[in-house]
Formats: C-alpha cells, structure tokens, sequence
C-alpha cells in the first residue's frame, strides 16, 4: 500500500471553505469540522493514496473526500435525504 505525507490543516481548511463558500456562511463561525467528523480519520484515507473515500455531512451539507483529497460538496443533507425516501 503506497503510503504519503498528507497535510490535514490544508484539507480542513478545503473542507471548510468548500461548505463556507457554498453557504455563504463565514468559516470561523461554523462549527469545527472535528465536531462532524474524525479528521485523523480523513488524513488516513487520504495518506492511503488508495480508492476510498469517506462522506459525512458538515453544516447541512454532504461532503466526500476521496482517497486522492479531493473535496466534493453537495447539496443540503436534509434534503438528499428526504428525495432519497
């Protein structure tokens, strides 16, 4: 398994900004990412270099981070999940 140094405060901060830029909301009002996911948990997968991703909602919205540390974020998590029913 390839194996590298990944920096997480950058990821963060992609994540942060990603939500804060969709929303309109200012980053240091939000709640910290930590509080919505495990970010060693987001560092292993990405520093895996492998195919997982991990998907969680942060602020309302469905974020995945993919196992290269790309950042997607999509729209309202309650809604995704009532079109889902």
């Amino acid at each position: 398994m390839k194996s590298t140094t990944v920096d997480t405060t950058d990821l963060c901060s992609d994540i942060v900004t990603a939500i804060a830029e969709r929303t309109g909301a200012d980053p240091l009002e939000m709640d910290p990412l930590y509080d919505a996911v495990d970010v060693d948990a987001i560092e292993a997968i990405v520093a895996s270099a492998g195919d997982a991703s991990v998907e969680f909602v942060y602020h309302g919205h469905t974020v995945v981070v993919d196992g290269d540390g790309s950042v997607a974020v999509t729209g309202e998590a309650d809604r995704e999940l009532a079109e889902a029913e």
